[in-house]
């Protein structure tokens, strides 16, 4: 079985996994954008695809061999990554490393670096902020561009634009409009998307244009997709509707965070993630 493309929310900083939508447009990193609960040191995420097309959930992931991608992510005690490390099973060679660079208070970050070690290349972000402490602008290291930010009279992101450093001519590439509550409302970007959430202000629904919907539980993980497929009748007349393709069940650890996912795929298991949690104050951290 070929696995399919999955379309998530993509927050400013980088997540552990794209399995929970809580958009976070500051410049930070952190715990709370990929919904996880507790004072937590460090995570280790193991995915394995079913390559094989085994049916039955229960057998894996002991039917599968071999580690398709294996994750390990440092938190600091703010919350928020300071690393990641990814490989591409686990006892091979590392292909990427992010490190991520906090002022003292560790809650604002100020540098981003991503070490592409298959490339043999490295990229370099920094971040600079208003005198409020929103951000304002993010540069990269080879100089090309410039991404600043924008905000309403409330205080919360308008839009972000690419700034061209030799031109200066500037293109806004994401729209933001947000509900009374602050929360994000709609999203304007490469595709238009729409949010609902929970009574909880947890999401509940993204829609991804008018083609596809991501379903997210009362833990913020995604759960379902849907998209729009077409159909003709007897008759010949097309007509529209919506199909769930993509579900997915959790095993939850005492605290609620996530340590084993099943994604199915029309009914077949598609893959299955197992995460190893460590928090501060346990396990000599």
């Amino acid at each position: 079985m070929k696995p399919i493309p999955i379309i998530f929310v993509v927050a400013l900083a980088a997540c552990l996994t794209a399995g929970c939508a809580r958009p976070v447009y500051i410049a930070k990193s952190d715990a709370r954008s990929a919904c996880m609960r507790g004072n937590i040191a460090q995570v280790r995420e193991t995915v394995f695809d079913n390559h094989a097309d085994q049916a039955d959930p229960a057998a894996l992931p002991d039917t599968l061999g071999a580690f398709d991608t294996y994750t390990v992510v440092d938190y600091n005690r703010a919350g928020n990554i300071t690393r990641v490390e990814s490989f591409k099973g686990r006892d091979s060679v590392q292909f990427s490393k992010e490190e991520y660079l906090y002022d003292p208070s560790g809650e604002r970050l100020e540098r981003a670096i991503t070490y592409d070690l298959a490339r043999r290349g490295t990229t370099t972000v920094l971040y600079n902020y208003d005198s409020q402490g929103r951000l304002t602008s993010e540069v990269e290291s080879n100089g090309l561009y410039r991404f600043d930010r924008s905000y309403d009279r409330r205080g919360y992101p308008k839009t972000r634009s690419a700034v061209n450093a030799d031109t200066g001519k500037r293109h806004v590439i994401a729209r933001y409009v947000h509900d009374r509550h602050g929360r994000l409302k709609r999203l304007r970007g490469e595709r238009r998307q729409r949010y609902f959430y929970h009574p909880d202000g947890i999401v509940a629904e993204i829609h991804q244009g008018r083609n596809a919907i991501d379903f997210h539980d009362e833990h913020g993980n995604l759960s379902a997709m849907a998209v729009r497929i077409k159909r003709r009748n007897r008759r010949g007349r097309v007509f529209e509707r919506f199909s769930v393709t993509l579900t997915a069940e959790y095993g939850l650890d005492a605290r609620g965070n996530w340590i084993r996912r099943v994604m199915f795929y029309e009914g077949r298991v598609q893959s299955v993630a197992v995460r190893e949690i460590d928090y501060y104050g346990e396990s000599g951290q």
